[in-house]
């Protein structure tokens, strides 16, 4: 069942037609819609349309076949034999004229009205220019009694418009949000946003523009934010830990940048990123040598590496931010302290203590100086051995034999030897020279002895040889 409003429109409708017959459908529709809504608005706007309708008919009752029109209705209708074409330059005055609100109501304005209207109907599709067009149907839609009467036609030629139109930009669009470039998508996609003429389309075809619109959103969403993020990374250098972790977060988020939109990262903006990036690192690295160059010892040092452990850099190894070279003063002031620690070790017991150290010291540093540390510790252990071996009295190398071995070229460079253990090699030494000469002195009255002993026997051998015979 119609509703009121759409049952009042159709009335309307009838009305705008102007045929005596339509304007009869009218009045009953109109006295049934006061008869089902007395008392109510809708009853209200059908009794005005009733008497529209009405006065309409009585017009045409009261106009004979013999009545002359008038000199306007006839100027108009010689206006109009001459006019074949719908881009004839007079159309459009044509137009204003025969529309005109203050034109008198006369049968033969009426229906040259009606015969111009669907003239114009086939017309209108031949237009291709839509300001050209809104001009030109203006007076027809301005005036009361034949506002609807385009309406089918104009809806079909604003669909074929906008299908169009559509086909033609969402291409250009496309290929501008893959360069997001966003002002441009938006710009071209105004024709179909902004135009009024478009509101009435069916939702499907709305929606398409809806869609795009939402495209560029999406895109936008992803700029201002990478802009933000890429923003966000000062170009001077980070004054704190603090700071640093901020940005080492942001960091995270820009590589890789995960985009909402369907449209990937452009290379213009991952060039950007690569850019901004490059220089952080940089400047991280910068960061971080001048925290270690403000180290003076192994305490420095642990504190130093306890900020560094923070950082969150699970693509690149410790080696890739830290240098050796960055430890020599470091090192340089450690090796003096546990030379001297060693040169002054008068027991293995001492030199046992400064190799637990050596171990200690070890923990919560960076690698490389563990290994470092590690290398210190081992030629210690290499000392104390040899130092047990000679108080043990077990067969020791001299000093020529000693310095050959590679492990004690490697001992010599790494640690200092204690001045006692130095002490007891130079003893041990002095005795080993001793106890050699004491053996070689036996060596030579053992050899006197035994060429007696045989000069002996032999002549014996002799006798006893002679005697046989």
């Amino acid at each position: 069942m119609n509703t009121p409003e759409e049952k009042l429109n159709k009335a309307k409708i009838y009305i705008q037609n102007g045929s005596s017959q339509h304007l009869k459908h009218a009045e009953d529709l109109l006295r049934q819609i006061q008869n089902d809504y007395s008392g109510t608005a809708y009853a209200t706007q059908a009794s005005d349309l009733l008497n529209q309708a009405s006065d309409l008919l009585n017009e045409l009752d009261n106009d004979s076949a013999d009545k002359p029109p008038s000199k306007v209705a006839v100027n108009l209708r010689n206006k109009w034999a001459s006019i074949s074409l719908v881009r004839d330059s007079r159309f459009q005055p044509f137009l204003q004229a025969l529309f005109d609100l203050d034109l008198r109501h006369e049968v033969a304005v009426t229906k040259l009205r009606h015969e111009v209207i669907n003239k114009l109907s086939g017309w209108i599709e031949e237009v291709d220019d839509e300001t050209w067009l809104n001009g030109l149907v203006e007076p027809v839609l301005q005036h009361p009694d034949f506002e609807h009467q385009l309406d089918d036609v104009l809806d079909i030629w604003w669909e074929k418009r906008f299908k169009d139109q559509y086909h033609a930009i969402e291409p250009k669009v496309s290929d501008a949000l893959k360069m997001w470039a966003v002002g441009k998508a938006r710009d071209m996609l105004a024709p179909l946003s902004n135009n009024t003429n478009y509101t009435s389309l069916p939702s499907h075809l709305q929606n398409k523009v809806s869609e795009l619109a939402h495209k560029i959103s999406e895109v936008e969403h992803d700029k201002v934010r990478l802009e933000k993020l890429l923003g966000e990374f000062s170009d001077s250098a980070a004054i704190d830990w603090k700071m640093l972790n901020v940005l080492i977060i942001h960091r995270q988020d820009l590589q890789p940048f995960q985009v909402t939109s369907h449209y990937a990262l452009p290379n213009t903006w991952q060039d950007k990123i690569e850019e901004k990036l490059g220089t952080f690192l940089t400047k991280l690295r910068k960061f971080i040598e001048n925290q270690l160059l403000a180290c003076n010892n192994l305490a420095n040092v642990r504190q130093f590496y306890a900020e560094f452990q923070q950082l969150e850099f699970e693509e690149f190894e410790e080696s890739d931010f830290l240098k050796i070279s960055w430890f020599e003063e470091v090192q340089k002031n450690y090796e003096h302290e546990n030379n001297n620690e060693l040169k002054n070790a008068i027991s293995i017991n001492e030199l046992t203590q400064i190799h637990q150290q050596l171990l200690d010291d070890k923990k919560s540093l960076p690698l490389m100086l563990i290994e470092w540390l590690k290398k210190r510790a081992d030629a210690v252990d290499i000392l104390i051995n040899q130092w047990r071996k000679l108080i043990m009295g077990v067969e020791f190398i001299d000093e020529s034999q000693y310095l050959k071995s590679f492990e004690n070229l490697q001992l010599k460079s790494l640690v200092a030897t204690p001045d006692a253990f130095q002490r007891d090699i130079e003893e041990y030494q002095s005795l080993w020279q001793h106890f050699s000469e004491i053996e070689a002195q036996l060596d030579t009255k053992k050899n006197t002895f035994d060429g007696r002993r045989f000069s002996s026997s032999e002549g014996r051998f002799r006798t006893d040889i002679s005697q046989i015979s």
